[in-house]
């Protein structure tokens, strides 16, 4: 069988073949459409499969487009969020870069003689930074890169524009004085970039290790918020799955977020709590590799998750059929975190939903009443405070039936949560009890049931 691996090219042998008059007049399409450009760069960046795409990845390419046309402002963060093994990290990782330093700097001849072209992030003199949570991650990403830059077929189109001049694995850079840097996170070194790049800041394993996952959160606050070339011009993009619901995405949205936030779980949810169907900023369809069957919007208009509830993002590679062995091969957690993007389920680690299979209208008169309060310990938004909760449940003493009637849960100043406390406590009336409970260092598990162990232990 025919391999579709390519030869790598290096600066002693390499001699550009003559194109033929379908190769030439293919470049300006590739220049002009990423799309274009990553299919036909699939195989060159060492890729052994065909090229298979999806509306999502039409998505992803336009929005990376509109990054470098900077038409979406800096600084971000751009947030990519869907399942495993759906092409987010290579189309950004390997090919972006690759398709960013073949583009001309100077297309209408004025002259200025700069490496990046006016008003984009476009051309071989644009800086990139890759950041991952483990170095082989980041290595293979580059590794890839490099092969795809140094490949006869990239170098018959573009070796005027792009030839690297360095090309160590950790630190790629061409004559234009373009970079593409790799690293981690425990690796972050004086640098500066146009385009930062963070994919999967967190390792699976080790996401429930509070030190551990606070050392992202720290860089990304104290370090890397400093590192852009320009903050006017430059972006942050972020290429994850969610993980745990303190992860770095959700640091990012639990503070005042003023970036784009493409939100894409495996199984669309009409009340998904990021659903990705009115974005701030609409970034217009220009690629459709489906030729307007995908039944998504038409080219120019804007981009949006048009899935009805229920339905796989990925059709033809993950049908309902996989989706559902995973779901059961993966804990609740996991499957919430990793498949939908929301890392607490809706039904919870501890609590199925099944087990509340049976709402009613209205909870019968003559309940016995407590609200419990597990109170949060510090109030500072810098460092991710945790929630104030206020449950109240009753207990109908007849039938020994809980019904769960108000929860109030909130990240409060030591007044704001004085008030509310005060202000249930009215609302609940003279015949409700209280009970609290303040554990600052147990797990999130053990709070709730600590939480509805108060309930119990008062009646």
């Amino acid at each position: 069988m025919r391999s579709n691996l390519v030869r790598a090219w290096s600066h002693d042998s390499f001699v550009p073949r003559p194109l033929s008059i379908v190769e030439r007049l293919d470049i300006p399409r590739y220049e002009e459409f990423f799309g274009d450009f990553t299919a036909a760069a699939w195989h060159h960046a060492g890729e052994p499969q065909n090229f298979q795409s999806n509306w999502h990845i039409d998505c992803i390419v336009d929005h990376l487009m509109a990054v470098a046309r900077r038409e979406i402002k800096g600084p971000g963060p751009l947030i990519f969020k869907m399942p495993p093994r759906h092409k987010k990290s290579r189309g950004v990782n390997v090919l972006f870069p690759a398709w960013v330093w073949a583009q001309d700097p100077d297309p209408t001849k004025s002259g200025h003689g700069l490496m990046v072209r006016p008003g984009t992030l476009m051309s071989p003199g644009v800086r990139f930074a890759h950041l991952s949570y483990v170095s082989e991650l980041s290595a293979e990403h580059s590794n890839a890169c490099r092969t795809l830059i140094e490949s006869d077929w990239y170098q018959t189109r573009w070796s005027e524009r792009c030839r690297l001049t360095r090309s160590a694995v950790n630190h790629l850079s061409n004559g234009a004085g373009g970079e593409r840097r790799a690293m981690t996170f425990q690796s972050v070194t004086g640098f500066g970039a146009d385009i930062m790049v963070i994919d999967d800041a967190h390792d699976i394993k080790s996401v429930d290790s509070k030190a551990i996952r606070d050392d992202v959160l720290r860089t990304w606050d104290e370090v890397l918020q400093t590192r852009l070339n320009d903050p006017q011009t430059g972006i942050f993009i972020l290429i994850m799955q969610r993980s745990h619901e303190r992860d770095l995405v959700g640091h990012i949205l639990a503070k005042e977020f003023n970036g784009m936030h493409v939100c894409l779980p495996a199984e669309f949810e009409r009340d998904h709590p990021h659903v990705f169907v009115n974005p701030n900023w609409p970034v217009p369809r220009r690629t459709d590799s489906s030729s307007g069957t995908d039944g998504g919007p038409k080219i120019g208009q804007a981009w949006y998750d048009f899935r009805k509830p229920g339905e796989p993002l990925w059709k033809a590679r993950f049908p309902k059929e996989e989706l559902k062995r995973q779901y059961r091969t993966l804990t609740s957690h996991a499957a919430a975190g990793q498949l939908q993007q929301r890392p607490t389920a809706r039904e919870g680690g501890l609590f199925k939903r099944e087990w509340f299979a049976n709402p009613v209208k209205f909870a019968p008169p003559a309940l016995e009443l407590v609200r419990a309060r597990d109170l949060a310990t510090a109030y500072d938004e810098r460092q991710d405070p945790d929630f104030t909760v206020g449950l109240l449940m009753g207990r109908d003493p007849q039938t020994e039936t809980f019904y769960i009637l108000n929860v109030i849960r909130g990240r409060f100043s030591p007044g704001e949560r004085e008030n509310t406390i005060k202000s249930t406590a009215i609302w609940d009336g003279p015949s409700c009890q209280s009970a609290f409970r303040k554990t600052p260092v147990a797990p999130v598990n053990s709070r709730r049931t600590i939480l509805l162990g108060c309930c119990r232990a008062t009646w």
